[in-house]
């Protein structure tokens, strides 16, 4: 079913409607094949998730001109063409030698959807999987999506629309991310992210907390101290350094204050 939609791809909010299959490119540039940059087990993820075998498709419908690995992410054509067979093998190995899940991610996983799947279908059903996501996806890839992970690990960047046209070129960020999330939180484990951005602790880090505090009581917050200006960062004259001390002493104190349940 995956694969028949390319042929009218809807599976991020972007609603391009572009045929991949016939070569056609939408917003993210993505054609039919899947492919790669990153399939390794790494540790710099959240406590309980590591160490992980985190599987990195390339390409994404958003453009973060802050993205730390915007090389790979923004162009789906780099790497190699996944093989679900053979990554589901090397998955199954590191998960012998230690690992503890199975995440797949980004770029953003979302618009390789038919490809994600196939590789699913792949590993072992007593494999942990991580889904991690922009949270940018649309109601058709999250129907597919229904059942497939254990844990949506879903970014909340920005806390309002203005912020995410200027930094990401994304319209109507807000209300796609939280009904995701909304969504996911009834579907499978949630964990959010946040990446705390110099000089965006009021316009972004407060409104998300507000928002999930209200709407999201309880679900697990990891908020992330460690931006660094790298990509396009420079563009913007906030994001040439990294998050100071002040800054992240007012972070903490309004997550204290809205008593999230901020982990590792």
């Amino acid at each position: 079913m995956a694969k028949a939609m390319l042929a009218d791809c809807r599976f991020c909010a972007h609603d391009c409607g572009v045929n991949r299959l016939a070569g056609e490119k939408g917003l993210c540039h993505a054609g039919a094949e899947t492919k790669f940059f990153s399939a390794q087990t790494e540790v710099s993820d959240e406590l309980e998730l590591i160490p992980t075998f985190a599987i990195a498709l390339s390409g994404c419908d958003l453009r973060c001109d802050f993205c730390i690995t915007g090389a790979e992410s923004w162009n789906p054509r780099a790497g190699e063409n996944v093989d679900a067979t053979e990554m589901a093998a090397k998955a199954r190995t590191a998960l012998r030698n230690g690992s503890r899940t199975v995440m797949v991610l980004g770029g953003e996983p979302t618009i390789h959807l038919p490809g994600a799947l196939e590789l699913v279908a792949a590993l072992p059903d007593s494999a942990r999987l991580v889904w991690k996501t922009n949270a940018h996806g649309s109601a058709q890839a999250r129907e597919l999506l229904d059942g497939m992970f254990d844990v949506w690990l879903a970014d909340f960047k920005f806390g309002n629309d203005s912020c995410a046209r200027r930094l990401a070129k994304i319209p109507d960020y807000v209300c796609i991310v939280q009904e995701n999330l909304l969504w996911a939180n009834k579907h499978s484990e949630l964990i959010v992210r946040h990446l705390l951005m110099p000089g965006h602790i009021d316009c972004c880090w407060k409104p998300v907390a507000e928002w999930l505090a209200g709407n999201l009581p309880g679900v697990k917050v990891n908020l992330r101290s460690g931006f660094w200006p790298a990509w396009h960062a420079a563009r913007h004259e906030e994001l040439r350094g990294t998050v100071s001390p002040i800054e992240m002493e007012s972070a903490s104190a309004i997550a204290f204050d809205y008593k999230l349940n901020l982990i590792n």
